[in-house]
């Protein structure tokens, strides 16, 4: 049989026609040397992946790139790309995993906020100085806590944010395994909402960390709900591309304030429209297309990561 002819070629073939336009192989950013996949966390771990565009991504990873040949190229692609992902571990595997030391002063700080019902004063706005230096003291308090690498699984802007703030620190340690809020305190997520439940744990973030790290300021009388950075819901439905729009936020000192969900819409309204429109907006029937030539798995489904194709 020739080789245009066999199954797996017209399947790649064709799974490039489709997936091709949702993502791209080009690097947002290359990883150094020093950012390695811990080999005992790759061969225990079990890749979850709740986001469906995500799934269909990595999917085109794993079977599009003639140069991948195993898993971790993979899951580095899939950070560089800022998409969804966690790998979690079974409880009877969390002994593989040794908890960082940790000082008697940051223990009782842990002991209260890995309790139910924890949370923090929120940010308020009263003068651009006022809030950025507030904000700035939020931020670097809440990258501390052991589970901070969490960010980096939830891709977009809180990957992109957390690298800014903490450089590949947070990266390396999303890439070495759990932390002690699953292997000691166990208030990770898990997968226990699964159809297919096999009992995994991962790091995760509170709401109100997320919050935190965008810049959130809740409604007053005199105001709507406001963000300093870009959450995910207002992407969604206002922008298709990060290109331009945080020009301003990244400046130093910043030149923009906290936009409201119409604040925000009005400023990315530009950037979707005329000349400076993406050429290509994927759409749900695109991703609908090509989840249905892999024949991909219902949303959550949860994949052993220790094996060559996601």
């Amino acid at each position: 049989m020739p080789p245009w002819e066999r199954p797996m070629k017209i399947f790649r073939n064709a799974f490039k026609d489709l997936a091709g336009k949702l993502t791209f192989t080009e690097d947002l950013f290359m990883l150094t040397q020093a950012n390695v996949w811990d080999p005992q966390f790759v061969n225990i771990g079990y890749l979850h992946i709740p986001d469906w565009r995500s799934q269909v991504r990595m999917h085109y990873f794993a079977n599009c790139v003639d140069t991948i040949r195993h898993i971790q190229p993979v899951l580095t692609m899939a950070i560089e790309h800022r998409l969804t992902f966690q790998v979690g571990v079974l409880a009877s595997d969390f002994h593989f995993f040794n908890t960082e030391a940790i000082l008697k002063i940051d223990q009782r700080l842990l002991k209260e906020m890995y309790k139910p019902g924890f949370t923090e004063t929120p940010l308020t706005y009263t003068s651009p100085s006022t809030f950025l230096t507030s904000y700035l003291g939020k931020v670097a308090n809440v990258l501390h806590w052991p589970h901070a690498h969490a960010f980096i699984g939830l891709g977009g802007p809180y990957s992109w944010l957390t690298q800014r703030w903490e450089g590949d620190n947070l990266i390396t340690k999303f890439m070495s395994g759990p932390s002690l809020q699953v292997t000691r305190h166990f208030k990770g997520q898990s997968d226990s909402a699964e159809d297919n439940y096999l009992g995994i744990h991962w790091d995760t973030v509170s709401a109100q960390e997320s919050e935190f790290l965008l810049g959130f300021i809740p409604a007053d009388k005199s105001n709507p709900e406001r963000w300093l950075y870009l959450p995910v819901a207002i992407l969604d439905e206002h922008c298709d591309h990060f290109r331009h729009i945080m020009s301003q936020i990244t400046r130093t000192p910043p030149t923009t304030t906290p936009k409201s969900r119409r604040g925000w819409g009005d400023f990315l309204h530009s950037y979707n429209r005329g000349r400076k429109a993406p050429k290509f907006i994927p759409s749900e029937r695109h991703f609908s297309d090509a989840s249905v030539r892999v024949n991909l798995p219902k949303l959550g489904k949860t994949r052993y990561v220790g094996r060559t194709e996601v």
